[in-house]
């Protein structure tokens, strides 16, 4: 998790974005760092010839007004399924975070954090969308932490706590906040919004230690979960990628038997099941990571994509979603097909 004296030892910001109340907000939270003011964001984040996995490891941030698409209709990779409502945003460009599998990693040429500080026009994208979504007898599922993982930055930027109190005023939607963060001091200074659930990804310790690089290990995040719940927070979980890691069968009994016995199940909501999958455009720059051996695996490669052959795929879902069988109803388990 990024922390204020650790990181960011340069911000910059687009000149647009300089006299924002919330970059001046994020400012005082780093006195000691070197701003330096950019006409574009794009002239930092975007340009060529940068190394993703070098700047993991001394990330700057960046500050910069969104011009447009402030909401995004669910795809394949995402969760089009859960609604047709859903829809998602994109707060925040890159995650904390260096898992192994992440799409990130190839959906950007840099490892730099970039935050959007107009926050008020993607609340008023959201107000709009809700009045016009495809079903008004659902809410609008909102996926706010897609492109990056919110809660862990919550120190730095503050935003969840924004959403969750935007929220509070919108019953007719539904926020998501995906996270794989440990962070429990936010659910003890929030109280929770009926609008809002928090969404776990989880995964075996045998993968946290091994390809969720910077990420809380299983035990932190089930800590943190756990103090959502005693709080009141909604919440759901993903086992999500599901990967054929060596002794897959072994690891994953081992995982499920973990959780069984570690959740509070009677609040789980959902439960979300999928196994590794990226678009073929993003997996070939992923390929030139040079520190794992996850992405060397013969996947199949079909329809703009690549996962795991269909056999693969089921007998990884099956992995978990056997486990759970005894735990939720079967309403509650959702499969990436």
């Amino acid at each position: 998790m990024y922390s204020k004296t650790s990181t960011f030892s340069h911000i910059y910001i687009e000149t647009c974005a300089l006299d924002h109340p919330r970059t001046q907000g994020i400012l005082k939270r780093f006195p000691k760092s070197t701003v330096v003011e950019v006409d574009d964001y794009q002239n930092v984040f975007g340009r060529g010839k940068q190394n993703f996995w070098r700047q993991k490891a001394s990330p700057k941030l960046i500050l910069g007004i969104k011009k447009d698409n402030f909401l995004y209709e669910g795809n394949e990779f995402l969760q089009a399924n859960l609604s047709p409502n859903f829809c998602y945003n994109a707060l925040v460009l890159n995650c904390p975070y260096d898992c192994h599998y992440c799409y990130l990693q190839g959906m950007y040429g840099s490892a730099n954090v970039v935050a959007f500080v107009n926050m008020e026009e993607y609340f008023k994208a959201a107000e709009n969308q809700v009045k016009a979504r495809p079903d008004p007898s659902t809410p609008m599922p909102l996926a706010i932490s897609y492109d990056s993982d919110l809660l862990s930055l919550e120190g730095v930027l503050g935003y969840v706590k924004e959403w969750v109190d935007w929220s509070r005023g919108q019953p007719d939607v539904l926020v998501e906040v995906r996270t794989k963060s440990a962070g429990k001091r936010f659910f003890l200074e929030n109280e929770p919004s009926r609008s809002v659930r928090m969404a776990w990804t989880l995964s075996p310790d045998f993968v946290c230690r091994q390809y969720e690089s910077g990420a809380p290990g299983l035990d932190a995040r089930l800590e943190a979960l756990n103090q959502a719940v005693e709080r009141g927070w909604r919440i759901s979980l993903c086992l999500d990628p599901i990967l054929k890691v060596k002794n897959a069968d072994r690891v994953y009994r081992e995982f499920m038997d973990r959780l069984s016995g570690s959740l509070p199940w009677e609040a789980v909501e959902r439960v979300e099941l999928g196994v590794f999958r990226v678009s073929t455009s993003y997996f070939k720059h992923m390929l030139k990571r040079p520190d794992t051996d996850l992405l060397h695996y013969p996947y199949e490669h079909a329809n703009n994509a690549v996962s795991y052959n269909e056999a693969e795929k089921d007998a990884l879902v099956e992995l978990c979603r056997g486990g759970l069988m005894n735990i939720l109803s079967e309403d509650k388990i959702h499969i990436w097909t």
